[in-house]
């Protein structure tokens, strides 16, 4: 990083006595990346520091002298780069490693420099002999030490980019290979990129974009300036099925469910600012078997009375806390399992056809059930009389049979 004595430009430099163009700047807080108004940081990097100033004796004539002469004493300087307070250099370098364990960290770069030299001074000297004939000369008068000191400094405030995610998936089914598959996530509303990954399949999903700025001409120094996107996600050779996102002020929460062919190596990928973050074998594929049994409980002739029990056949554990959708006769109730898997429901048809159904919670699988109530037969007061003459009947002819059966034996 060249830097030359001169400061970059909008940076003033300051003089005084012999310290000429002084000046310091924090140029860099590697890495980092401007949000905004904000200096997001990782938690560890590197602070660079670049300053000059000249050494430059004096030319001129003091006030009251005839003739002044100088010397160089020397000069001295000292650069400090302080977190939060704290000195971070070593023997004047210029860069200085950090590790941020606040949320904030506040940077400063110190300059402090301290020249000397000494002024001889001449002063006329008036002559006069006995004739009261005068004459002035330039003589030696005394020697002055003098010392110049300037404390130039310069600060950056950077913030501590907290990046959170987590996620989990679902394989709802099989099919020779491709897989029905659900995955979620949440993480930092502001992360650069999440892959997911499983064979020749994938689905990218950008969430900034950056770009290169310059500071500090003419040195040119470059950082990233990140801008927020819409969070488009880019299937290739998986279909999305299923999108579902909703944000809060600092997280995106995101559901998808697609068709991505099995691999060993299925993974999903978070990138971050300054961090790239790889979740193996992403897409396991289960022995879950769940499944939706439903009986009648009770059958009125305007309504009926559902249990329902949902359970993995492969384990035998009820599913608690399920949402399912109960469908019938154009009409939707949602029902909850409750802790042994069980639930209740009054619907208000006696007969027709009756759809449960649970869409993965990235817990347990999919599943479906169909009911179908039976029409019952209507029995009016005819059909009764009806019946209750066949009845007789057949009791008749029973007793007839068995006398006869016994007058022949």
């Amino acid at each position: 990083m060249g830097f030359g004595k001169y400061p970059p430009f909008g940076v003033a430099p300051i003089s005084s006595g012999s310290i000429r163009d002084a000046w310091v700047k924090i140029v860099d807080i590697w890495p980092s990346v401007i949000e905004g108004n904000e200096t997001l940081l990782n938690d560890t990097g590197k602070i660079r520091a670049r300053y000059g100033f000249t050494f430059v004796l004096p030319d001129k004539t003091a006030s009251g002298d005839c003739k002044t002469g100088y010397s160089a004493d020397g000069y001295n300087y000292s650069l400090e780069i302080l977190q939060n307070g704290t000195n971070l250099s070593e023997n004047n370098e210029k860069d200085a490693d950090f590790r941020l364990n606040e949320s904030i960290g506040l940077f400063q770069a110190n300059l402090s420099i301290a020249s000397g030299y000494k002024a001889r001074h001449y002063v006329w000297v008036t002559h006069c002999d006995d004739d009261d004939d005068c004459h002035e000369t330039c003589e030696y008068a005394y020697t002055q030490n003098v010392t110049d000191q300037l404390n130039p400094s310069d600060s950056k405030t950077g913030q501590l980019y907290n990046f959170s995610y987590a996620a989990k998936s679902m394989v709802d089914a099989n099919h020779s290979g491709l897989l029905d598959f659900w995955f979620s996530y949440n993480v930092s509303d502001d992360f650069s990129e999440i892959v997911l990954e499983s064979g020749n399949s994938n689905i990218r999903i950008r969430g900034t974009e950056y770009r290169l700025i310059a500071l500090y001409e003419p040195y040119n120094i470059l950082t990233y300036d990140a801008i927020p996107k819409n969070s488009s996600a880019f299937p290739y050779y998986a279909p999305i099925i299923y999108d579902n996102q909703t944000e809060n002020l600092t997280s995106v929460q995101r559901t998808i469910r697609t068709f991505i062919p099995y691999s060993d190596n299925c993974t999903i990928a978070f990138q971050s600012h300054f961090n790239r973050t790889i979740i193996p074998q992403f897409c396991n594929v289960t022995n879950q078997t769940p499944i939706l049994n439903v009986s009648i409980a009770e059958r009125l002739d305007d309504s009926t009375v559902l249990d329902v029990l949902f359970y993995d056949n492969t384990t035998g554990q009820p599913f608690p806390n399920k949402r399912l959708a109960v469908r019938f006769d154009g009409q939707e109730k949602n029902i909850t399992t409750g802790p042994s898997g069980k639930a209740k429901i009054t619907i208000p048809i006696s007969a027709g056809l009756v759809r449960i159904s649970f869409i993965t919670d990235l817990e347990a699988k999919s599943a479906e059930t169909i009911v179908v109530l039976a029409q019952q037969p209507d029995i009016n007061e005819q059909t009764l009389l009806g019946l209750v003459l066949l009845l007789l009947a057949l009791l008749l002819a029973y007793r007839i049979g068995t006398r006869w059966i016994n007058a022949m034996a």
